[in-house]
């Protein structure tokens, strides 16, 4: 039971009903398991984003990595498709959320999530991703933020 009630308490946020987030959570998820070179991971980007799939598979794989890497703790990534998330996914969701229309926000978001204070490269692949799905037609988050 208490295996149930800690894996309750890690998967504590619902996968965002947003599909173009839920997209970009399962590519993390799938480049976060060691799926990098996987030709599923190459197919699922082409068939959401078509011919350009390589600029956001590069960006979503930019920004976790950039992520990761300015994190003073570990990140807690889900493998594969679950119909939950963690804190860690659901912060990372709501920094590219934020990131075109709210920096600052962003920035806290991003420093929450990492722990550290500065988060400006993680930033910045955060806006080029948010940006790059914006021009693609894929806008995460409401239609009115953008």
């Amino acid at each position: 039971m208490k295996t149930a009630e800690s894996l309750e308490k890690i998967l504590s946020l619902v996968v965002p009903e947003d599909p173009d987030l839920a997209l970009v959570l399962l590519m993390i998820r799938k480049m976060a398991s060691g799926e990098l070179h996987d030709s599923e991971l190459a197919n699922l980007g082409y068939q959401a984003f078509g011919r350009e799939y390589e600029r956001p598979l590069t960006l979503i794989r930019a920004y976790l990595i950039e992520t990761a890497s300015a994190s003073t703790r570990p990140l807690k990534i889900v493998r594969h498709n679950h119909p939950r998330m963690t804190a860690d996914e659901g912060r990372m969701l709501d920094a590219l959320v934020l990131a075109p229309r709210d920096p600052q926000a962003c920035t806290a978001l991003l420093r929450e999530l990492c722990a550290a204070p500065d988060v400006s490269i993680p930033q910045a692949a955060a806006q080029l991703l948010a940006r790059a799905l914006i021009d693609m037609g894929c806008p995460l988050g409401a239609p009115d933020f953008y």
